[in-house]
């Protein structure tokens, strides 16, 4: 049977059933949520469905050095900011997509909670090749695999919801008839073309910078 243990009790005691090694909750939304994890609680688990922003605040009194806590969001119909307040630190913010997730780890340090890690939903599209494409974000990051190329391309980009620090992906590929040429257009920093060989492939990186998507790579294989 497990037994709660006495704050600031050695970690070690732990070992032998003296801990519910995982706590799972799932608060219903609320604007402020304060997160409570017990000392007998080596990683909580809380999993929010968002509604709107929210704030958070967390226990500093129960738990051990080495705790984890892992939060994981699922978005709603706008984007929603989730701050980090009391029990954090730093105090921070995050964004979740519209529609989308995201999964943010904290470890305790004996005085506070450290962000340790944090990752977001990854959209996977596959467009069919076409003289103009209109690619839309919803995700952090998005990888892009258009389908084989038969003819010049431009890109052109949607900006809904975009945050800074979103990345986007593409897999290029050309038929038998190549070169051909792909430009990055309307929402793109301008920075030149790919040229994609007969049967060979190409790619290209960018970042979003608050406004535009800017590249930072890209590969035409010869």
């Amino acid at each position: 049977m497990s037994t709660t243990l006495v704050r600031n009790q050695d970690k070690a005691n732990r070992i032998n059933g003296n801990v519910i090694v995982q706590d799972y909750q799932n608060p219903a939304y609320a604007s402020s949520l304060v997160i409570t994890t017990g000392a007998s609680v080596e990683e909580t688990i809380v999993n929010i469905a968002l509604t709107g922003n929210l704030t958070l605040t967390i226990d500093t009194i129960d738990p051990l050095i080495g705790d984890i806590c892992k939060f994981y969001y699922t978005g709603g119909s706008a984007v929603y900011s989730v701050t980090y307040s009391t029990g954090f630190a730093p105090s921070n913010i995050e964004d979740v997509a519209i529609n989308g997730y995201l999964v943010s780890i904290f470890e305790y340090n004996g005085t506070a909670w450290i962000k340790t890690s944090v990752g977001a939903g990854t959209d996977i599209q596959s467009p069919a090749s076409a003289a103009t494409l209109s690619v839309t974000t919803t995700q952090r990051t998005t990888k892009v695999i258009v389908g084989t190329l038969s003819a010049n391309m431009t890109v052109n980009a949607v900006v809904t919801d975009e945050q800074n620090g979103d990345l986007l992906y593409f897999a290029l590929s050309a038929d038998s008839g190549g070169p051909y040429t792909v430009t990055f257009g309307t929402n793109f920093v301008s920075s030149g073309t790919i040229s994609v060989a007969a049967s060979k492939y190409g790619s290209a990186e960018f970042i979003y910078n608050g406004t535009l998507w800017v590249m930072i790579n890209k590969l035409a294989t010869v």
